[in-house]
């Protein structure tokens, strides 16, 4: 379910790499190179960029195949694989097919954005770094707020019908369909567990083999044969008698002075007195004749009394009750609560509604506080939710980790390396601020958002460092390069990819687009706004030109 959405991740991903070429190729012919010279100084341009950006994505996927989660470690596998084949294709096929399908030459290539808009970052400096540090420590506020949601049926259509039947079970605590076991040896400790675990708090009951055999049952017997002394015998048998067409009539008039004469007695007219009024007076407005009027009658007999001859026979059978030990149980109930070698079972029920996450999180801290081996659905639940937000950490670190030291390894740089960090970091806390004000919580499918941006983030960066410090611009500006218009496109196609995924009738990976488009629609703006100023202020503060210390 997981691995499979890389199938719609690398339309969006696979295809930067040959815009990033193909807008470098295309650039080139247009200042006046020969279109064989194009390809091999555009690949020896980008190459570099794209071979370290295919690292340091693949770093992000392939971080999560040393964790407990096996779906998203699958998805690791086959995306950082993918990374790789898709870097040889267009470092290979794409530079071939160029040469046989040469583009012809072009004297100006028009901006997407106007020269104001392109300019912006670089005149505005200060006030961007400025309002991305306010930005993004107003988001950092948001973070405790990130949650992970454990329940797996949110990541399913409420309006199922399979969703909605179970969520209306959810809401009964006696219906629960999740809840805690836990096994002991004997009978006597199975009792004893009970009754510590009916004590706690976030516990509605415990029950064991026991519950089913009633308590107090001599009294209860004796109260059942006095109820038979004054019951006719014979309720078994007991059928519903018919009366004639006129017996009905009159029957309904005299039940009619009756309900009129208690309406009127009635201080105010009560409620209920006053709907039966009114019912009664619908009910005659069908008696129109005879053939109506048997007709309303036999309607009202059996919405009414249809179901009494199995009522007298539920009576007629209880009224036969006996003592009940535990050896008159059902065979089938008797295993669901003792086992063949003796131990028992102690069905635990929460006393909330366990489909909330904190709910249920409460409910089995509190429950295995005092029986550790507890198990069941619950704990099930929330141990999966559990080992996946440990694999989500394990996978932020070892991606975060790796990707940086293998940038310093790289680029020799730590102002290098902070400078391509730096809108990432910033996309990374707005996208925990959107997850808590968008409602959209982590959970079993999205989770993958954050490695993915990881890897995804540095390698827009690198790219347009990359392309700053080889093939920097005559006028300073990146927002007018090839570099700049193929990330600002390659995003574009990612969040047409992804946001595709936004409308999935499956909850957990519509959810999974919904992240990861805001959280593209950040990084993007981060890199074409923040870094550039980024750039500006650190050349204006060193003194430097195109090749300062920085570098």
């Amino acid at each position: 379910m997981i691995s499979i959405t890389f199938a719609v991740l690398f339309i969006g991903l696979g295809i930067d790499y040959s815009i990033q070429f193909c807008l470098r190729y295309r650039e080139l012919v247009a200042s006046g190179d020969a279109s064989a010279n194009s390809v091999v100084i555009a690949a020896e341009g980008v190459g570099r960029a794209l071979i370290l950006s295919c690292i340091t994505t693949a770093i992000g996927f392939f971080s999560f195949v040393p964790t407990a989660y096996s779906g998203v470690a699958q998805l690791g596998v086959i995306s950082g694989t993918g990374m790789f084949i898709a870097l040889f294709v267009n470092l290979t096929v794409l530079p071939a097919l160029l040469t046989l399908l040469p583009m012809r030459g072009k004297k100006h290539i028009s901006h997407l954005l106007s020269d104001r808009l392109l300019t912006f970052p670089y005149r505005h400096r200060k006030g961007i770094i400025a309002g991305a540090l306010i930005l993004g420590s107003a988001a950092a506020v948001f973070l405790p707020g990130v949650s992970f949601n454990y329940n797996p049926l949110d990541l399913y259509s409420r309006k199922s019908e399979a969703v909605t039947a179970i969520r209306e079970l959810f809401g009964h605590t006696e219906s629960q369909p999740w809840t805690i076991s836990v096994l002991v040896g004997g009978e006597d400790r199975a009792r004893a567990l009970a009754e510590r675990l009916s004590r706690l708090n976030e516990v509605k009951t415990a029950i064991t083999l026991d519950d089913f055999v009633p308590d107090d049952q001599g009294e209860k017997l004796r109260i059942i044969s006095d109820m038979a002394l004054f019951m006719p015998a014979g309720l078994d048998r007991s059928g519903i008698g018919h009366l004639t067409y006129e017996q009905e009539i009159k029957a309904l008039a005299d039940f009619r002075k009756i309900a009129t004469k208690s309406l009127l007695s009635s201080p105010g007219g009560h409620l209920s007195l006053r709907r039966l009024n009114d019912g009664i007076a619908k009910f005659e407005a069908l008696l129109k004749g005879p053939a109506a009027g048997r007709r309303a009658f036999a309607s009202l007999e059996e919405s009414l009394l249809s179901n009494l001859p199995v009522l007298f026979t539920r009576l007629e059978t209880s009224l036969r009750a006996s003592p009940i030990t535990k050896k008159d149980l059902p065979e089938d109930l008797t295993r669901q609560y003792m086992a063949t070698d003796g131990r028992y079972r102690v069905q635990v029920f929460p006393k909330e509604n366990i489909l909330d996450s904190a709910a249920l999180k409460r409910f089995v801290l509190a429950v295995r506080a005092v029986a550790p081996n507890a198990t069941d659905a619950p704990v099930t639940i929330f141990e999966s939710g559990s080992a996946v937000v440990s694999s989500f950490r394990e996978a932020v670190s070892y991606a975060l980790v790796a990707i940086v030291l293998f940038l310093l390894f790289e680029l020799r740089s730590f102002a290098v390396t902070l400078l391509i960090l730096l809108p990432l970091t910033l996309a990374m806390l707005l996208t925990a601020a959107a997850s808590v004000l968008l409602g959209v919580p982590l959970n079993f499918a999205n989770v993958i958002v954050v490695p993915l941006l990881l890897g995804v983030g540095v390698h827009s960066g690198i790219i347009f460092i990359l392309r700053y410090q080889k093939e920097p611009p005559k006028d300073g500006n990146m927002l007018k390069t090839s570099t700049a218009r193929a990330l600002l496109i390659s995003t574009l196609t990612t969040l047409i990819s992804t946001g595709s995924l936004s409308f999935s009738p499956h909850r957990g990976i519509a959810s999974m687009g919904i992240l990861l488009s805001v959280c593209f629609g950040f990084l993007i703006l981060a890199i074409l706004v923040l870094m550039p100023a980024s750039l500006k202020l650190f050349m204006d503060r060193t003194g430097k030109g195109k090749n300062d210390a920085l570098w």
